[in-house]
């Protein structure tokens, strides 16, 4: 017997795996908590999710921008080999709704642009004590220009002499352009 196993033994024990962490989780009823992960546009409640999830990695395979990523345990146990989305390099792009297309158990439901466009991944939120504008370090309005939903504007509070990034929570859909571009 060979040390190795075949690409389609493996892919069929991930799937298996995925599976069985699926039923899983449903058993165990989690839901989702302040600190879920990001999940793909398109996915049902993270209660639903955990249980729908094959963890088949086909969206993690055609995202373009590779923000999709199988979790290796951020999330705990019953999110292990579930996508999850990391905005390092990149964002989510505006024309692809790729990984809503691919999903073959319903975790994530097909969505056209505009209605992918138009689902929340999560809520912008600024860390006021690392913005460099905020600070009064630098000149900075890197989150408002990659912001392709204008849901990000800088705001001068008269009263603390300060500027600083207001996101508007009705236009953003958390695409991560503006944790991407901040430096």
């Amino acid at each position: 017997g060979s040390l190795f196993v075949s690409g389609a033994r493996r892919s069929f024990l991930f799937v298996l795996a995925g599976v069985a962490l699926g039923l899983l989780y449903r058993r165990c009823g989690a839901a989702r908590g302040e600190n879920a992960p990001l999940r793909p546009p398109g996915s049902v409640s993270e209660k639903e999710f955990a249980g729908l999830c094959l963890r088949c990695g086909n969206c993690v395979r055609v995202c373009p921008s590779a923000i999709i990523r199988q979790d290796f345990g951020n999330a705990g146990i019953l999110g292990l080999l579930a996508p999850t989305i990391l905005y390092t390099d990149t964002f989510c792009l505006e024309s692809c709704n790729a990984c809503t297309q691919v999903c073959p158990s319903g975790a994530i439901r097909p969505l056209n642009l505009r209605q992918k466009n138009k689902y929340v991944i999560g809520e912008a939120l600024v860390e006021l004590s690392l913005c460099l504008l905020a600070l009064g370090k630098m000149d900075c309005d890197a989150c408002v220009r990659a912001c392709s939903y204008e849901a990000i504007h800088i705001n001068w509070d008269e009263e603390y002499y300060v500027a600083y990034p207001l996101v508007d929570w009705k236009k953003c859909n958390g695409c991560g352009a503006c944790e991407t571009a901040c430096p």
